[in-house]
């Protein structure tokens, strides 16, 4: 018995992606902001393809957004898109504050942001309150646990440290958003609350005896104070503090707009946030010349180059604004989707939340559940009530951990640490780490436990 190896050819056939499937997919897992770049891109390597300078919401993209998301249009050039990230040309204009308040709008309710807008305007140029917040509270006539929410929702998207009422409370904010080992944390808490002045002025035996510590421990504070943290938040650090403050969040800019349907069957309808299209449109000129024509008066044919150099760029634009188009019926299915099946949670709350998922969504809609993952992942959701949530959201089948952190802090007989709150948590089942409960208090405008 021998054998031999020798080639053979064998038909058969395999799954392969095109080129346009390859496209389309890069396409539908672009956010909104990374699209428009896209397009900007696109729009400067093709001549062929024109924009035609539409106007809409500076803030989201779209032609109709809700009236508290409404701005004047970008300014527009060869390309019609504005290429800046987010409002950084009007913070530029309107100063620091507005821009603020341009991002704390997209978390809070419209009702609240008139509360917003009197803290930002009460900030003094150190990033400080000129009141208490229940002093606030007193000149606006609201609850004073309202302005302590939309007041966290206010420090969610400026620098650690903002709208504190003094160096104390400042130092004590960033400290909540700084990691490290949880003894040296609690050392520097009590060193920060109640021994600052004696810090700085260098009894570093006294808050020892105090506190029970050594005076090495609280020297180690001190170094840790002085390269970790700043005394105000709108101050620029020294170099002797060699700290290197972290990039302020970037404005959440949502995909898809949610508003209610009219009529008696109620249910919300999707709206995508980027402009229709763009206003993109293939060049007449262009149009004119792959055709054969010549643009002079005379109308003599075009030279043969001129031809397929149009030619080229004409199919080019006709390939990309088809994609854009079947991108744009793709997300709207995908998000309309959802929607209907969620109308629970966007009316109720996180308590009516469906167990959702992105192969049930795919076949329902009779598609890949690669093509939902792309589509959903990293996409925001504009909620009727003004907040911005990540479409993440919608394919949580519990909500747990928040809800359950806002039931303990709603029954605490005391205020409770993130510590504390953490072993609270764990003791009902979620184990989290303290600067998880830390992200989750903020986020749901919570203050922390020596405000509240």
């Amino acid at each position: 018995m021998s054998f031999s190896l020798q080639p053979s050819m064998t038909p058969g056939l395999t799954m392969q992606p095109t080129p346009i499937m390859v496209a389309f997919a890069e396409l539908l897992a672009l956010p909104c902001m990374e699209l428009r770049q896209r397009v900007v891109t696109e729009l400067d390597s093709n001549p062929a393809l024109e924009s035609e300078e539409p106007a809409g919401c500076e803030l989201c993209g779209s032609y109709e957004c809700a009236d508290s998301c409404k701005g004047s249009p970008p300014s527009l050039g060869r390309t019609g898109l504005d290429t800046s990230p987010g409002l950084d040309a009007y913070a530029h204009e309107a100063g620091e504050r507005c821009n603020l308040l341009r991002e704390a709008r997209l978390l809070l309710e419209s009702a609240d942001i008139p509360i917003a807008e009197y803290l930002i305007g009460s900030l003094d140029d150190r990033g400080f309150l000129d009141s208490a917040p229940e002093g606030i509270a007193a000149s606006l006539g609201v609850d004073e646990k309202r302005v302590r929410r939309v007041l966290g929702l206010v420090r969610e998207v400026g620098p650690p440290g903002l709208g504190a009422c003094d160096i104390t409370e400042c130092l004590l904010l960033q400290l909540d958003t700084v990691d490290g080992e949880q003894e040296s944390h609690r050392l520097a808490r009590l060193i920060i609350g109640n021994h600052l002045r004696d810090l700085a002025l260098g009894r570093f035996g006294r808050i020892a005896r105090a506190l029970g510590a050594t005076t090495d421990e609280v020297m180690a504070v001190r170094r840790f104070i002085r390269a970790s943290l700043r005394p105000y938040p709108g101050c620029q650090p020294t170099e002797s503090a060699q700290y290197t403050p972290s990039p302020a969040p970037p404005a959440v800019v949502p995909d898809v707009i949610v508003k209610p349907r009219g009529g008696q069957s109620g249910g919300y309808d999707a709206t995508l946030a980027e402009p229709l299209g763009f206003g993109l449109r293939i060049s007449p000129l262009y149009l004119s010349l792959a055709g054969g024509a010549s643009h002079q008066a005379d109308q003599r044919v075009a030279p043969r180059d001129t031809v397929r150099h149009a030619r080229l760029h004409v199919r080019r634009a006709e390939s990309f604004l088809s994609l854009l188009e079947q991108r744009k019926r793709t997300l709207q299915r995908i998000a309309q989707y959802i929607l209907d099946e969620q109308k629970g949670f966007l009316q109720d709350g996180s308590r009516a939340l469906r167990p959702l998922t992105r192969a049930g969504v795919a076949s329902a809609l009779g598609l890949h559940e690669s093509t939902v993952s792309r589509a959903t992942a990293g996409k925001y959701a504009r909620l009727p009530s003004g907040n911005v949530i990540p479409f993440a959201n919608f394919f949580q089948a519990t909500l747990g951990v928040e809800e359950a952190l806002k039931l303990i802090t709603a029954s605490e007989s005391r205020p409770m640490t993130d510590e504390q709150l953490r072993v609270k948590l764990q003791a009902v089942g979620y184990s989290v780490a303290r600067r998880t409960v830390t992200k989750y208090r903020s986020r749901m405008g919570i203050p922390a436990g020596s405000l509240r």
